[in-house]
């Protein structure tokens, strides 16, 4: 039997093949920690927060961005075909590698797309495109939560509502208060069931619960937030989470839940002797 005998290679050919074949020159920057709204493939993004960062690295020094091209599709395939069906910015001369906002075709609400980023150096070197990343839009228009209502456990008399609040360290306190701010609210539990048939896509869940919730999806918690939303002057402002549950549904039965407690958003005359305010009682809105 003959042997075959490998020819011997040059480490460095070696490691420009490598690089060839990885779509960048020998000694090429390296990108990472690709952002979207300073988030890492985030769920729930407002118009005014699609902002691209990345960070990049070299073996070489004195290295510095001199130019970018980003794309985002709608489609993974297609970006991985490097198709900006939705965005090819081009070339664009720029060392700015932060806040990059977003200049291509109109979004739609609660959609997922993927986006990517290469760049060059200050010596001309291109990197090779970075690893896709995805962000999920927000509901873009007020016409997005149709169909969905706040619910609630009891609905306060608005007799009882107390807007603005009252510092509870006043000496006339109890005369200012009346009847108002008073009672403790129930901290409810919301639960509903639902079936899956088919192949699901793509499943995103947009929840405000105030003043905060928990949710959860199938017996597990969604998200990682802590207090969440956050607080606002509730009579003018509702913050809401958007969260991507693609891969916690389940064919057959499901059921998603909520606990809500009252937060800032109901203060009695008790537990936090500040401030005395009510908006009303624990309240959740889900889509």
């Amino acid at each position: 039997m003959k042997s075959f005998a490998w020819p011997d290679l040059n480490p460095a050919f070696l490691v420009m093949a490598l690089a060839l074949l990885a779509g960048c020159q020998p000694g090429s920057p390296d990108i990472y920690d690709t952002r979207c709204g300073n988030l890492n493939s985030p769920a729930g993004v407002p118009e005014d927060r699609l902002l691209f960062s990345w960070k990049l690295e070299s073996e070489k020094q004195d290295v510095m961005q001199s130019a970018c091209q980003v794309l985002v599709a709608d489609d993974l395939e297609k970006l991985n075909d490097h198709k900006g069906n939705f965005w090819n910015s081009g070339k664009v001369e720029s060392d700015a590698s932060i806040q990059v906002a977003y200049a291509g075709k109109q979004l739609a609400s609660a959609k997922k797309y993927y986006w990517k980023v290469r760049i060059w150096d200050n010596g001309g070197t291109g990197s090779a495109w970075s690893e896709p990343d995805s962000f999920v839009t927000a509901l873009l228009d007020p016409g997005d939560w149709e169909g969905s209502h706040w619910i609630v456990y009891e609905e306060m008399p608005d007799s009882l509502r107390l807007v603005p609040g009252i510092h509870a360290l006043r000496n006339d306190l109890e005369d200012a208060l009346g009847s108002r701010g008073r009672d403790r609210c129930v901290t409810p539990y919301f639960r509903k069931g639902f079936h899956v048939s088919k192949r699901v896509k793509n499943a995103f869940v947009a929840v405000s619960g105030l003043g905060h919730y928990e949710l959860s999806l199938n017996g597990t918690k969604v998200g990682d937030s802590f207090l969440a939303p956050g607080w606002t002057r509730y009579d003018k402002t509702c913050l809401y989470n958007m969260y991507d549950v693609t891969d916690r549904l389940r064919q057959g039965e499901n059921a998603i839940g909520a606990i809500v407690g009252s937060g800032f958003y109901h203060i009695n005359n008790e537990r936090y002797k500040k401030l005395v305010i009510s908006y009303g009682f624990p309240t959740l809105i889900c889509k």
